[in-house]
């Protein structure tokens, strides 16, 4: 399946031992800056975690909420370890928490049919199709399916209920600090195509074909794959059969092309810390000196606004007035991040939300 889009696993008739946790996705812990490669190929897997395995009556079916994992589309997984039960849940209802291929297995896209992206999302669907089909063999009720996710899980969700294959597969969806808006949950038009190619070069595969590109890159070991740092995360694929997403999410909210269900945006007052976490004296310090050209770029206003020195101007002026930026601005900084990266993004979704859709709720804290 390197490069390609999930299929469904084959009927198998003995006993499958599912006692036993998984491997995760190949990846690199890119927040704790781990250069070690960890994972298999063979890693879509779920688990499902029910209160009891007796035979259920079908007005005893539990609710079942779907966790997508966040990471920033290169690491995390679904399982026990970070996202069991005991830290998700407190009700008596089904959990499923699922794996999906990262980084450039699981978003590299040539922008055309050969590999046209998005096989993590794609992952993810193929998911949500299988609980739906079996769900109720672990006393949840497929007809009452809730999607939440962190970060690019919260992103994930959002695409679900933009994208046509995701449709009748759930009923509501819970947005934690991620959405399709924010800035790293889809790549640039002008991205789609580059940094494959900026990866075949490194391993020496043609970049003038994108057919041969790919059948040279499917005869990489996937860790050295993932070894590499080319960015790579959900794109607008072209319109093709089996596509995930043909269309940029504003249009299809504008034009109404969406599930429209309940949901629920949320995110955290100090999100912007993961950030600011990264930034020591010296970072602060050029930070501070190199201001108006690194803060467009840090905070990435700069790709969709236009008037970006006025935005910068102001920006400085509110959270640092005339003082200089360092160590005891790190509050300040933190609000920056929060509010650029996390709070605009949410306030949008809301507010366009908002034209269509009765079904919103938001909270912060």
């Amino acid at each position: 399946l390197l490069l390609q889009p999930p299929v469904p696993v084959k009927p198998w008739h003995k006993a499958l031992d599912a006692t036993k946790v998984h491997a995760v996705c190949p990846q690199r812990d890119v927040y704790r800056r781990s250069q070690i490669v960890e994972g298999e190929e063979d890693c879509l897997y779920l688990n499902v975690y029910t209160p009891k395995l007796e035979k259920f009556q079908d007005s005893d079916k539990l609710a079942v909420m779907i966790f997508f994992h966040g990471g920033g589309w290169l690491c995390g997984s679904g399982n026990s370890m970070w996202y069991g039960p005991e830290v998700l849940l407190d009700k008596d209802v089904v959990l499923v928490v699922t794996n999906y291929r990262l980084g450039a297995l699981g978003f590299l896209t040539t922008g055309d049919e050969v590999v046209p992206g998005n096989n993590g999302l794609k992952d993810q669907n193929l998911a949500l199709r299988w609980i739906r089909n079996n769900i109720k063999y672990f006393g949840g009720d497929p007809d009452s399916v809730t999607i939440f996710g962190e970060s690019a899980g919260g992103a994930s969700a959002q695409f679900h209920m933009l994208s046509p294959l995701s449709r009748g597969l759930f009923k509501r969806a819970i947005l934690q600090s991620g959405t399709a808006f924010c800035t790293w949950a889809l790549s640039g038009q002008n991205e789609v195509l580059t940094n494959s190619k900026k990866l075949a070069k490194i391993f020496n595969c043609p970049t003038d074909c994108t057919k041969g590109m790919v059948d040279c890159l499917k005869k990489v070991d996937a860790k050295s794959i993932i070894e590499q740092d080319e960015k790579f995360m959900p794109v607008i694929e072209p319109k093709l059969d089996g596509a995930f997403l043909t269309e940029h999410p504003m249009k299809l909210i504008t034009s109404h092309k969406y599930e429209n269900i309940p949901i629920m945006v949320g995110l955290n007052t100090e999100d912007g810390g993961l950030k600011v976490a990264g930034m020591n004296s010296q970072l602060i310090e050029e930070f501070d000196e190199k201001f108006d050209e690194l803060a467009p770029m840090s905070l990435e206003y700069d790709k969709f606004l236009d008037d970006v020195d006025t935005v910068t101007k102001n920006l400085r002026k509110f959270y640092f007035g005339k003082e200089k930026i360092d160590q005891t601005k790190v509050k300040e900084l933190i609000d920056v991040f929060a509010m650029l990266t996390s709070c605009s993004i949410c306030f949008r979704l809301v507010m366009d939300y908002s034209l269509t859709s009765n079904h919103l709720k938001v909270i912060r804290g």
